[in-house]
């Protein structure tokens, strides 16, 4: 079973002054996590509209793939599996993967979901896209997040931090 994900490192700057204040399974860094999750599954899921659309490094698909239509095709848009899986509002979507490593959270995709008509997973077409394969060429889905969701994050940490300090007294 493949598991596609990333690793965005913050630096704590401002939050090391609070790091002490921050239990891993505490309700304010839980809920920290489940906010930077959804920020990330947001920024990676724009991305993959403006990839999808041509705005980007993805190779465009083989043109006339789609018989009879005029229209060109989003690129891996067919089912929507792909992209749903990366939904920020429904956490459990099928090939979606989340973990909680103590003060941390991976987000990406994983499990065992089935891709429809295929015996292969969500995941495992994701990491094919991923790393590219055969005549598949890359085209990465799951990406470091930009500068804006970081410092977005960021903002989210220190923001978390005041809150565990304010109810810690």
């Amino acid at each position: 079973m493949s598991i596609v994900s990333v690793q965005a490192t913050i630096p704590l700057g401002r939050l090391r002054a609070f790091g002490r204040q921050f239990d891993a399974s505490s309700i304010v860094a839980q809920d920290l996590l489940t906010q930077w999750a959804v920020r990330y599954r947001t920024f990676v899921q724009r991305r993959f509209v403006a990839q999808s659309r041509g705005a980007g490094e993805w190779l465009p698909l083989i043109r006339g793939r789609r018989r009879g239509s005029r229209r060109r095709a989003a690129i891996l848009r067919d089912t929507d599996m792909l992209f749903g899986a990366l939904s920020p509002s429904f956490s459990g979507s099928p090939g979606q993967h989340e973990e909680r490593r103590g003060f941390s959270i991976i987000v990406g995709y994983g499990g065992p979901a089935r891709h429809p008509g295929s015996s292969v997973s969500v995941a495992d077409i994701a990491s094919f896209h991923q790393v590219g394969a055969g005549f598949l060429p890359v085209r990465k889905i799951i990406v470091a997040p930009d500068g804006r969701t970081l410092q977005s994050m960021h903002g989210d940490g220190v923001r978390a931090a005041k809150r565990a300090k304010r109810e810690s007294f």
